[in-house]
C-alpha cells in the first residue's frame, strides 16, 4: 500500500512539473522522459501482479528509492521556483514565410551546421583510426566503450542534426524538402548515432524545433497516421540498430521476427520493471544500508570539469559511474565498458545522500530557471538566442532522466560554443555580401540576421 502511494504522488508531481514548465522546454523534456521511466517501471510492476506473481520484494525495493525521487522532485521544484515562478512561455515561432531576410538566415544556418556536424563527426572517427563504414560498424561498440577523450567531436551529429531539423521547419510549405531532410535525419542517427534508437531523439528534435521555429508545421504533424509511422519506425531502427552496435560487422537481419525480439528486449533493458529504475532502487538501497559506498564528491567534480576537453586536462576523473555494477545490478555484474544510469535522483543521492540530493536538485532547478528567465527577456538577437535555447534543450533535456543535472554545465558551454560559432558565421556571411554587393543600395541590417557590430567593424 505504502508503495502505490509512493507511486500516486510522484506520478502527480512529475504532470504536475510537466504541466507548470511546458512539454518542449529544458526541464520538460526531462521530467516526460522521466515520468516514462517511472511509467513503464510501476505499470509493469501492476501487470506482473495481474499474472499472479509475488512482487512484495519489488515492492519493497522501490519504497525508499520512491520517496528519495519525490524529495529530489520538491528540491529542483523549489529551485525553478526560486528563479522562475511564474514560467513565461517562451515564444518565438517567427513565420519565417512572412520574413525573407530572416528565413534567408535560418537556411543558411542550417547547411552551415549539417556541414559543420558532419565535418565534426568525419574527423572524429577518422582521428580513431577508421578508414571505411564498414570499419567503423564493425567496431562501432569498442568506439564507444574504450575511447577516451573526442566527445566534443563526436557531437558533430547533435549539431547536423539541429541542422537538418531548422531545414525542414523552414521548408514548411515542401513535403519533398521535409521528406529529404527528415530522411536524411533518420539515415546519420542510424548509422552514426550510439544510441540503440535514434527515433526518438529524431521525435524530440523535430518537435522542439518546430515549436519554435513554425508551430502550424508542427500541428500539421500531429495526427494519427503519423504517430503510427514513428512507432514502426521506432520498433524498426531498434532491431536494426541492436544488431549494428553490437553485431561486429555481422549480417544484419531483417526479419520480422528477429527485429521485434531484439527491439523488445533492448527497450526492456531501459523501459519496464527490469530496467534503469530497478538499477537505481538498487543503487539507493545499498547505499543507505552501507555508507561507506557514497561517492564523496565525485560527481559535483565530474559535473564543474567534464565540460574540459582531455586534451586540456589529460589525468581529468572518469565518469563516477562508469562499471558500477555493483552498484545497480541485482547480481552485482559490471559492465567494464560501460557507464551505468544513476537516473535523476540517483545522481544527486549518490555523493552525500539526503544532503549532496537537496542541494544539488534545488541549485539546478535555480540555474534553469535563469536561464529560461534570460531566454525570455532577451530581445535583440531572438534567433540565435532562441538557437541557443533550442540545442540545450533537445541535448540536455531528455538526458536528466538517466543522469540528472550531470551534464548542465558541459552542454551549457557546448550550446554556447556553437551559438557563438554561428554568429562569427553571420558576420563573416554579412562581410562577404557587402563586398560583393557593391552596387545595391545598403540595406539596415537584421539584428536576427547580421551582427551589428561585425558590420559596423567592416564598414
Amino acid at each position: 500500500m505504502l508503495w502505490d502511494l509512493t507511486f500516486l504522488i510522484n506520478l502527480i508531481f512529475l504532470l504536475g512539473l510537466i504541466w507548470w514548465r511546458g512539454l518542449l522546454t529544458t526541464e520538460g523534456l526531462g521530467m516526460a522522459m522521466l515520468t516514462l521511466l517511472f511509467v513503464s517501471d510501476g505499470l509493469g510492476l501492476y501487470v506482473l501482479a495481474l499474472t499472479g506473481m509475488d512482487i512484495d520484494y519489488e515492492r519493497e525495493l522501490r519504497l525508499l528509492p520512491n520517496l528519495v525521487q519525490l524529495l529530489g522532485l520538491l528540491a529542483f521544484a523549489g529551485g525553478l521556483f526560486v528563479t522562475d515562478p511564474s514560467a513565461r512561455r517562451l515564444e518565438y515561432n517567427v513565420n519565417l514565410a512572412d520574413n525573407p531576410s530572416l528565413r534567408r538566415t535560418v537556411i543558411s544556418v542550417s547547411y552551415f551546421l549539417v556541414f559543420m556536424g558532419i565535418s565534426m563527426k568525419i574527423y572524429a572517427l577518422i582521428s580513431w583510426g577508421f578508414t571505411s563504414l564498414d570499419e567503423y560498424l564493425s567496431g562501432m561498440y569498442m568506439y564507444q566503450a574504450t575511447k577516451e577523450g573526442g566527445g566534443f567531436m563526436d557531437s558533430g551529429l547533435e549539431i547536423a542534426c539541429l541542422g537538418l531539423g531548422l531545414l525542414v521547419a523552414v521548408h514548411g510549405e515542401s513535403r519533398a524538402k521535409q521528406f529529404f531532410a527528415i530522411t536524411a535525419l533518420i539515415t546519420l542517427t542510424l548509422i552514426f548515432s550510439f544510441s540503440k534508437s535514434g527515433i526518438h531523439y529524431i521525435v524530440i528534435l523535430l518537435a522542439t524545433v518546430l515549436y519554435f521555429f513554425n508551430r502550424d508545421l508542427l500541428k500539421s504533424y500531429m495526427k494519427v497516421r503519423y504517430a503510427i509511422l514513428v512507432i514502426l519506425l521506432l520498433v524498426l531502427s531498434l532491431g536494426i540498430k541492436t544488431q549494428l552496435k553490437y553485431g561486429r560487422g555481422a549480417e544484419v537481419k531483417l526479419e520480422s521476427d528477429e527485429v521485434l525480439t531484439l527491439a523488445a528486449a533492448t527497450s526492456g533493458r531501459r523501459y519496464g520493471p527490469f530496467s534503469a529504475y530497478r538499477g537505481y532502487c538498487f543503487l539507493v538501497n545499498r547505499m543507505y544500508n552501507n555508507p561507506s559506498l557514497y561517492f564523496g564528491d565525485q560527481v559535483i567534480i565530474h559535473t564543474l570539469t567534464g565540460w574540459i576537453p582531455r586534451f586540456l586536462w589529460p589525468d581529468k576523473p572518469g565518469h563516477p559511474f562508469h562499471a558500477r555494477g555493483d552498484l545497480v545490478d541485482e547480481l552485482y555484474l559490471i559492465d567494464r565498458f560501460g557507464n551505468d544510469a544513476p537516473t535523476f535522483a540517483g545522481m544527486a543521492y549518490a555523493d552525500a545522500g539526503l544532503a549532496s540530493l537537496l542541494v544539488y536538485m534545488s541549485v539546478g532547478g535555480i540555474i534553469l530557471g535563469l536561464i529560461r528567465q534570460f531566454v525570455v527577456a532577451t530581445r535583440r538577437r531572438r534567433f540565435l538566442s532562441t538557437l541557443w535555447y533550442v540545442f540545450f534543450a533537445i541535448s540536455f533535456g531528455p538526458g536528466m532522466e538517466a543522469s540528472g543535472m550531470m551534464n548542465l554545465l558541459y552542454y551549457f558551454v557546448f550550446a554556447s560554443i556553437l551559438v557563438l560559432v554561428v554568429y562569427l558565421f553571420l558576420g563573416m556571411r554579412s562581410i562577404l555580401w557587402h563586398a560583393f554587393s557593391v552596387d545595391e543600395p545598403a540595406q539596415k541590417p537584421d539584428n536576427d540576421r547580421i551582427p551589428t557590430r561585425l558590420i559596423g567593424q567592416a564598414t
